[in-house]
This record gives C-alpha cells, sequence and structure tokens, in this order.
C-alpha cells in the first residue's frame, strides 16, 4: 500500500470520527446552550464535512475498485450503441425503471405455485432489473464514476446511518 493511500485511509477515519462527534453534539440537549448563528453554522459545517467525507471515500473506492474488464467493454459498448448524452441516458432509465415496476406487478398477480410460472416470472425480474444495472453503469461511466464504487458507497451509508441516521442526508 503506497503512502499516499495510506494517508487518504487516515484521513478518511479521522474525518468519519470528526463528523460523528460533531452530529451527536448538533442531536444533544447541549446544542441549546450556543447561538443560534453559531448553531447554524456548525450544522453546514456539519453538511460540508458529510459531503467531503462522501468525495473522500469514493476516490479511496476508486484507487482500490477498477471497473472489471467486463463493465469496460459493457462502457464501450454503450457508448457506441447509444452515445453519451447522459439526458438521454436518464429517461432510458426511467423507462427501464418502469419496465422493472410492471415486472413486479405481474409477478405480485401471478399463481406462483406453477415452477413453470414461477420460472418464467423469474426470468422477466432478472431481465428487467438487468437492464435497470446496465443502464445505471453506463450513467456512472458518463459521470466518471465507478459503478462498484458507488455500490460500496451505498453500502457505507447504509451501515453508518445505524450509528448516525442523519449521515450523508444532504
Amino acid at each position: 500500500m503506497n503512502e499516499f493511500y495510506k494517508r487518504l485511509l487516515v484521513e478518511e477515519e479521522q474525518l468519519r470520527e470528526k463528523i460523528v462527534k460533531l452530529r451527536s453534539f448538533l442531536n444533544s440537549e447541549r446544542i441549546q446552550t450556543i447561538p443560534i448563528i453559531q448553531r447554524s453554522l456548525m450544522e453546514k459545517q456539519c453538511i460540508a464535512m458529510e459531503q467531503y467525507y462522501g468525495f473522500l471515500v469514493a476516490r479511496i473506492k476508486d484507487l482500490n475498485d477498477k471497473p472489471t474488464t467486463l463493465e469496460n467493454d459493457f462502457i464501450k459498448l454503450c457508448n457506441s450503441k447509444f452515445g453519451k448524452d447522459l439526458d438521454s441516458r436518464i429517461v432510458k432509465f426511467d423507462e427501464e425503471v418502469d419496465e422493472l415496476f410492471e415486472a413486479y406487478n405481474a409477478y405480485k398477480q401471478i399463481d406462483l405455485e406453477s415452477i413453470e410460472n414461477r420460472l418464467m416470472i423469474i426470468e422477466h425480474l432478472m431481465d428487467e432489473i438487468s437492464d435497470v444495472q446496465a443502464v445505471l453503469t453506463h450513467i456512472a461511466s458518463l459521470i466518471g464514476l465507478n459503478f462498484n464504487a458507488c455500490l460500496e458507497m451505498a453500502k457505507d451509508k447504509i451501515e453508518k446511518r445505524e450509528i448516525d441516521p442523519n449521515y450523508k442526508k444532504f
């Protein structure tokens, strides 16, 4: 592990501790003893620290989690077939989410006692979920993000909200 990466990890740990302490103070009764302007500034400071923390974690994840060959090949395919217009990909994402809802509604209404029906609906759901994931992967790449790094960030947020319910609530 190189020195730069180690420094990032130390910074992440120190910043996380500071955020938890500040958020804890902001949620305590003691905050009422602080002048309102200071409270407001501390809240804004905490929000800025959480945003900075998010970027720091993304940088660490990016250094640690480069796209796979499959992801790179997939992104090249999407770029060539669909282009790099973010607006059109967001519209496509919306369409795919609608199709996933349709598949889910079909799932809720079908007789799952029949193995044939169950296999058919599971295949349909998997197809729609993979379409949503595919478009999200392409969107992430268009704005310079790695899909797996985004997934790691989401996991991190879920875990940290067990400690601090306001973690990364902007």
